[in-house]
């Protein structure tokens, strides 16, 4: 329940519609768990075109049209069963309580072998790892099995775990949990009695819709970036309960934008006019998969070219100091200083710096809060000014292997996943100047 308890009330910002500008009757309710205790931010839904969720108090109000007798109900929450029933609501005001049931799920642990560090590892496939409060949980695969580790900084084996495979990507959240994504689900994992546990499930629409992109909290705001116009226009905007979102900053590749739009229109026109009489748009049966529009060789080639275009996003970076946030704009090349509390935007420029790079990484540490620039095997630290910032040369760092990428920092420890020879990914580290 922890990230609902934080981000449920954005569903009423970003779920289509709850309320039919026809609706006559209402339909209220109350939802508890078996201990009455409310349940706040439960998503519910009425016959596939009607949504809304509950509120703090775990109260929700729909209106449905006045013609309808009975409605198929379904009610989803993060760690509760999902509720399907049928409601009579032939009043004109309709009000029911119901009780979710708590789902329980179980980590399979495993045996445990210490004869190696996480870092001698071989012979696996590193999916994603996490660096957080004196350990590193790696999600990865050896064999035909997918398993979760957990290990000391020094690479010692804690716990580990094999669960389905399933899930592919692990992140931590705001919130201070961890999220175990899949293809259709996640799970939410929190430490518990010093054991890695399970907390709650949901669907990666939800993830989708409210935690993919959200960058932490400003007071009773969630802080998100979110991209549009086949990714050449990102927002970063605050979300507050019960207000319209307020975007603080925009970048906008205009140029990338209009190339995109081009292909795209192209891809329309050839389909239409190759699918001669009977084509899945005009009848409306597309669903916007663009591979389902790929009826010959050249649609299928200007398709691929589109989806490459797509996948490079706007190019920007950025990071977050306490309240302020801090936007490296590739675009106009300009640093965005954003005070996120009195929402005043400043822009800077950075002094001797290279904008025509493209393969900069942002690692800002997470026990100093200080902010490093890994561009080429040199480290940057960055330095705020009144007028002006830079990024003052620390070192060269050795990087082993080969196609470093995932960086974490933690405490002047830089990790990273790399590959040797045989293509076998390896977890590294290196000890940064941090000074």
């Amino acid at each position: 329940m922890q990230i609902v308890l934080k981000i449920g009330f954005l569903f009423t910002l970003l779920l289509f519609g709850t309320i039919g500008a026809y609706s006559q009757k209402q339909l209220l309710g109350n939802l508890t768990n078996r201990t009455f205790e409310s349940i706040p931010f439960a998503t519910v839904q009425v016959d596939s075109n009607l949504y809304s969720s509950s509120d703090r108090n775990g109260f929700f109000n729909l209106e449905i049209p006045e013609e309808w007798t009975k409605v198929t109900l379904t009610i989803r929450a993060l760690g509760y069963e999902t509720i399907d029933t049928t409601i009579d609501v032939s009043l004109s005001k309709t009000y029911i309580k119901l009780q979710m049931e708590e789902k329980t799920f179980f980590l399979k642990e495993v045996e445990i072998r210490p004869d190696y560090t996480v870092y001698d590892r071989k012979n696996w496939t590193i999916h994603d790892y996490v660096v957080d409060n004196e350990k590193i949980i790696v999600l990865y695969s050896w064999g035909k099995k997918r398993k979760l580790g957990v290990y000391n900084l020094i690479g010692e084996t804690l716990q580990n775990y094999e669960i389905e495979n399933d899930y592919k990507g692990l992140e931590k959240s705001y919130l201070g949990t961890y999220l175990l994504k899949g293809k259709k689900e996640f799970i939410e994992l929190a430490f518990r009695d010093g054991k890695l546990t399970e907390i709650g499930k949901n669907s990666m629409e939800f993830y989708n819709e409210l935690i993919l992109g959200c960058l932490g909290e400003v007071n009773d705001a969630l802080l998100y970036k979110k991209y549009s116009i086949h990714n050449k226009r990102l927002q970063y905007y605050l979300s507050h309960e019960d207000e319209a979102p307020d975007i603080i900053i925009e970048v906008f590749d205009m140029n990338a934008a209009i190339v995109s739009q081009s292909y795209y229109n192209e891809i329309i026109a050839m389909y239409k006019m190759e699918a001669n009489e009977f084509n899945l748009i005009d009848a409306g049966l597309w669903d916007g998969n663009l591979l389902d529009l790929a009826v010959s060789v050249p649609l299928m080639r200007i398709i691929t070219q589109f989806l490459h275009l797509e996948l490079k996003e706007v190019n920007t970076t950025e990071f977050r100091v306490d309240d302020t946030l801090f936007v490296m704009d590739y675009i106009e090349k300009q640093l965005a200083q954003i005070n996120l509390t009195k929402k005043r935007t400043e822009f800077k420029p950075i002094e001797n710096f290279n904008w025509e790079e493209k393969e900069d990484i942002i690692l800002k540490d997470r026990t100093t809060n200080k902010v490093f620039l890994l561009r080429n095997k040199n480290v940057f630290l960055f330095h705020n000014q009144s007028n002006s910032a830079k990024f003052i040369e620390r070192r060269l760092v050795k990087l082993n292997g080969s196609f470093p990428e995932k960086f974490k920092l933690s405490d002047g420890v830089l990790y990273y996943v790399s590959y040797d020879y045989k293509n076998r990914s390896i977890l590294n580290r290196s000890d940064l100047d941090i000074n």
